[in-house]
């Protein structure tokens, strides 16, 4: 107890003790309480592809010191000055430790590289700035022992704060990705966990940090708070490597570029002020951290100072490569609470758990068929046939089809829509009480042509608030249902509940988390009032959906779809309509296989997601601001609805635009699609020895008023 009492006193402790009050199972509130003095500095978590801040998305910008090796220049840099300066002159609000290890003068052979590692550590922490402590060799993975002892020294020494960052590996060389750089990375994580347990790690990737899509693919798994390394120098790395990054956040991974220059990758040359203006703009579309290479008075372009410049700070005067790095630094956009000078209770960590949408505050109200009998208020009435497989609830003319107790959000217009399929002959289905009276409007179409051809078809009814019992009645033809939802247009954000309950073990679990890659730019937009939601049409064009596939178990394609369309409504609705006959794999006879075998698009040609956004959430939301919301829904393929559930990040880009971006990868199973023959027929057709039936996906979807 008397360590922990030390941590109570220590402001730069009150992460160790977050994590020792976790593990004794005290509350959050006895640990408010308890810590009256709080650390400056948010702490540095993962979601997705995205590293976020205090829970927050955003990004940080700072400078990176020179290799520390003695005698090589940059040694002298390595101090709380110079730190100092870098925050209050540059804006700085991260700085990198680049701890040379192996090379002549490096850590290994001298071990006062450890002793200036760790005055720049200080430094940030006495300056609320985040620190990386780069193990910086090209050949790590060869020093695994070393490295491991000297993160287990730092994580028990700095792991209480939120200022650390380790970077474990800075630029591996042309070696393996799964048989070097992961096993060595995964050895030297477990031993900084088995210490700290939660600050971000970040691993270097193949290629001089460069082949991070190869990483992607196979990603470290069994660990928390994980970040890949990217490394640029933009005389050198132009629009193919920002390929590469745009597609390994497209396959999920969050990115950390740790160094960057100007200047060629020799660390030499003359400033590319356009390729650099150019990566600025990728990095700050897609929320990545960075830093600058580096505070050195070395004679090479890339060097920030002047030959002679102070080792302490107070540079007045800089090079090319320094004064632009510097602009961009100063410039870059803050995160609002994450970095304070002084201490803010807003540090205080907070669950951010996902909690499901209850029924009591869902926009629409969904009552799948599949789910009836397990849903308390929901009870299946048929006076004839009660097949049809699975998700149907099967009736002829004159039966009910099922009803539901509901209870309203408030009275007026709301929209009702039905879920449905049938033969050729079409017929009316009707809204009215159980009871059978009132009959509250009806809605006339034509037969689908089979009973596995859905479609949706909708009309507009008036009702009162409060607790209805509702009947689906067949008043002409015969029908298959799979759901049919309420949406009401008056009272858009008030509480609204529907019977609830757990949906069947068949229920599909097709959609759980998704991950994004790049997002649209929201450059030039100055506003920052909030704006009621509107009707919004789908922007084709600044919208994606990717998909991943895997064949003979190790090989992972990115596909896509060309065509989609769709909108959000006044009432939160939101729909994407995907053309699957659009699927784009850059193979034109793998498409065809694609289209005809697995889709089926002669008989199945879309694909339909649907769900809900919580109107008051959006309002709320300033133009340049995000939030991060958790959704429930239905995706309709190959004939078959799949409950749909995912977070998303929902940003106001303008008062006429709005971003709903995956944050996490939604994973498709095909055999809760009834896709498993398809898979299968793919497969034959190829000659291979195995496809995959889950399919990961990815979204971004851009709304524009209408």
């Amino acid at each position: 107890m008397s360590r922990l009492k030390t941590f109570v006193l220590s402001p730069t402790r009150v992460s160790y003790l977050r994590r020792a009050a976790a593990i004794c199972g005290m509350g959050l509130a006895m640990l408010t309480m308890s810590t009256q003095v709080l650390a400056a500095v948010a702490p540095v978590s993962v979601s997705g592809n995205k590293v976020l801040f205090g829970g927050q998305v955003g990004s940080i910008s700072g400078a990176s010191m020179f290799w520390s090796n003695t005698g090589w220049g940059g040694d002298k840099y390595y101090n709380a000055q110079a730190v100092s300066w870098l925050k209050t002159d540059w804006k700085a609000n991260l700085v990198r430790a680049a701890m040379g290890v192996n090379d002549t003068g490096g850590y290994l052979s001298d071990v006062s590289n450890k002793t200036r590692a760790m005055a720049v550590i200080d430094g940030a922490i006495a300056n609320n700035m985040y620190v990386i402590i780069d193990f910086h060799s090209h050949v790590a993975h060869q020093y695994q022992a070393q490295s491991i002892a000297f993160f287990q020294e730092m994580a028990t020494k700095y792991g209480n704060t939120n200022n650390i960052i380790y970077e474990i590996y800075n630029e591996p060389l042309q070696v393996s990705w799964s048989s070097v750089i992961k096993p060595y990375a995964v050895e030297v994580i477990k031993a900084i966990r088995a210490i700290d347990p939660d600050n971000l790690i970040i691993v270097g990737t193949p290629t001089w940090s460069q082949d991070v899509d190869v990483a992607a693919l196979d990603p470290i798994v069994g660990y928390g708070n994980i970040a890949y390394t990217l490394h640029f120098y933009a005389g050198t790395h132009k629009q193919s490597l920002r390929d590469k990054a745009a597609t390994a956040l497209s396959r999920g991974i969050p990115l950390f570029v740790t160094e960057w220059g100007s200047t060629d990758a020799s660390g030499d040359g003359a400033v590319n002020v356009t390729e650099t203006n150019a990566w600025v703009a990728f990095m700050k579309a897609n929320n990545i951290s960075n830093a600058n290479w580096s505070i050195v008075d070395k004679a090479e372009g890339s060097a920030a100072l002047v030959a002679g410049a102070s080792a302490t700070g107070g540079w007045t005067q800089l090079t090319a490569s320094g004064a632009l790095a510097k602009s961009i630094t100063q410039g870059w956009p803050a995160i609002t609470g994450v970095v304070s000078s002084v201490a803010a209770s807003s540090q205080v960590a907070t669950s951010r758990s996902s909690t499901a949408t209850s029924a009591g505050n869902q926009t629409s109200i969904t009552i799948q068929a599949e789910a009836y009998t397990a849903m308390s208020g929901i009870q299946t009435e048929t006076t004839q046939d009660t097949g049809g497989g699975s998700n149907v609830g099967y009736t002829d003319t004159g039966d009910w089809m099922s009803y539901a107790a509901v209870n309203l959000p408030c009275s007026g217009t709301y929209t009702v829509e039905y879920r449905v399929a049938s033969g050729t002959s079409g017929g009316k289905i009707t809204l009215q009480q159980s009871s059978g009276s009132p009959v509250y409007g009806a809605v006339t179409v034509a037969g689908t042509g089979g009973w596995q051809n859905w479609t949706t078809v909708s009309h507009d009814v008036t009702l009162p608030a409060g607790n209805q019992s509702f009947a689906i009645a067949v008043t002409q033809g015969g029908w298959n249902l799979n759901w049919f939802r309420l949406t009401p247009k008056c009272g858009v954000g008030a509480s609204s509940t529907a019977a609830s309950g757990t949906p069947p073990s068949s229920t599909p679990s097709s959609l759980s988390s998704v991950r994004s890659s790049v997002a649209p730019s929201s450059s030039g937009v100055t506003s920052s009032a909030g704006t009621g939601l509107g009707n919004w049409q789908l922007s084709a064009t600044d919208s994606y959906l990717n998909f991943v596939t895997t064949k003979n178990a190790n090989t992972i394609e990115v596909q896509k779809f060309d065509t989609l369309s769709g909108s959000l409504s006044n009432a939160g609705l939101a729909t994407l309509v995907v053309n699957l006959a659009s699927v784009n794999t850059a193979n034109t006879l793998r498409d065809q296989r694609l289209r005809d075998l697995f889709f089926e698009t002669g008989l199945f040609p879309t694909a339909t997601a649907t769900f809900n956004l919580d109107t008051s959430v959006l309002s709320a939301i300033a133009v340049g601001q995000s939030a991060t919301v958790d959704l429930a829904g239905t995706l309709d393929l190959h004939g078959v609805t799949g409950l749909l559930s995912t977070r998303v990040l929902v940003q106001k880009l303008s008062s006429t635009r709005v971003l709903v971006q995956s944050v996490a990868p939604v994973i498709v199973r095909s055999a809760d699609y009834n896709l498993s023959a398809g898979v299968e027929a793919l497969r034959a057709a190829v000659g291979i020895t195995s496809v995959s039936g889950i399919a990961p996906v990815d979204f971004a979807l851009v709304f524009n008023a209408q």
